[in-house]
């Protein structure tokens, strides 16, 4: 099997052992993420080693600003054709690359093939830099251009909200955009980001494809944890938590434009939701461009409802979906409206302990806007 075939979870990839050279060996750094408690990294190219970001001049010591020389790592590794970078033990700030308003960025991962961005799980920290500046756009990792075949493993990115003076809410941990393909994210924490931990968008010219995100902890990012654009096709989310998202939903479908995603499936998660709004929001875009066949699956929701619109072969099955009591607003635990057709809902406990909760699971027209062709069975609903 190669490094991006499909199994029966999706991919599954090979630790290729390389030629030893300048970098981190392949097999030196499973060594030391064993000894971590963790699997050994993937790595996606043969007869490569991974850039140790020390060797270029990071320190990680929580202090110094390392951008520099970890995005001289970055651009070696593409230049030499290494499998990626590592990480070591440390904290590792990054500032802003520059103030251009074009440069929205810490680490820039243009066009990387066959790449590795790899740690020593939680020790492993990649965090902004404070500032007292007025910032806009600034993700920490960004993924643009022809990235293609990109795994991020073991790593903690970390969007530092409480040290930036004037955020903007567009500042995401991982920004993924247009032409991105064949990208995982696996056993990392994304923490702390003013925007959404993981921010996923494409063009329609240009979607991303194939994207796995699993065994990933969503943790206190203030807009989403997981936000959700458009132009995208062919996304796995599995056995993620997601918890303590401040202000909007943990995961949230907010596509704009036009190309709404499809062949989308989050499964096994635990969402700890403590805000007021939706724990999720599943949403394609207005009329006739709907999110289309989302499966959203053995996932266990509490602190706030599921909210769809505009779905389209939308399949929500065997869940655990509960709103607290004294929720004020949306109370129903599963609600699709303004727009939705081919649904199958079927296998889940849906509760809100309130005797003002009118349903615990509705479909409803909205401003002409009907649900059709809806097969719901089998559900526990309680409402007291």
């Amino acid at each position: 099997m190669t490094t991006n075939e499909t199994g029966s979870r999706g991919w599954r990839w090979r630790l290729l052992r390389p030629v030893l050279g300048g970098g981190v060996a392949a097999g030196t750094m499973a060594a030391r993420l064993r000894q971590a408690g963790a699997q050994p990294a993937v790595i996606a190219a043969t007869g490569s080693t991974l850039n140790d970001v020390k060797a270029f001049g990071a320190l990680g010591d929580g202090v110094t600003d390392d951008r520099a020389a970890i995005q001289a790592a970055i651009d070696d590794a593409r230049a030499t054709g290494k499998a990626g970078i590592f990480f070591p033990a440390g904290t590792y700030r990054v500032s802003r690359a520059s103030t251009e308003p074009g440069d929205r960025w810490s680490l820039d991962l243009r066009d990387v093939h066959d790449f590795t961005v790899a740690g020593e799980g939680p020790a492993s920290v990649v965090k902004l830099v404070d500032t007292t500046e007025r910032t806009s756009d600034w993700h920490v990792f960004i993924l643009q251009g022809q990235a293609r075949r990109v795994v991020f493993t073991d790593l903690v990115v970390d969007g530092n909200r409480t040290g930036l003076t004037e955020p903007n809410e567009q500042s995401h941990g991982i920004e993924v955009e247009a032409g991105t393909e064949d990208l995982v994210i696996t056993r990392c924490i994304l923490q702390d980001c003013f925007g959404d931990g993981v921010r996923v968008l494409g063009t329609p010219d240009a979607d991303v494809r194939r994207v796995r995100i699993d065994d990933c902890l969503f943790h206190a990012n203030k807009r989403s944890g997981l936000g959700v654009q458009r132009a995208l096709e062919q996304i796995l989310v599995i056995g993620c938590l997601f918890e303590a998202t401040v202000s909007d939903q943990s995961i949230d479908f907010e596509p704009s434009g036009a190309d709404s995603p499809t062949d989308f499936t989050i499964d096994g998660c635990t969402i700890r939701h403590t805000n007021r709004g939706p724990a999720v929001a599943l949403t394609g875009i207005r009329g006739s461009d709907p999110v289309v066949r989302v499966k959203f699956s053995n996932n266990v929701v509490t602190g706030g409802p599921v909210f769809c619109v505009d779905v389209a072969q939308l399949t929500v099955q065997n869940n655990t979906i509960v709103v607290p009591a004294d929720l004020t607003g949306n109370r129903i635990p599963l609600q699709v409206q303004r727009g939705g057709d081919s649904l199958v809902i079927s296998g889940n406990l849906l509760m809100n302990p309130s005797v003002e909760t009118k349903a615990a699971l509705a479909l409803g027209e909205v401003n002409q806007r009907q649900v059709s062709r809806a097969l719901v069975t089998g559900n526990l609903c309680r409402t007291v």
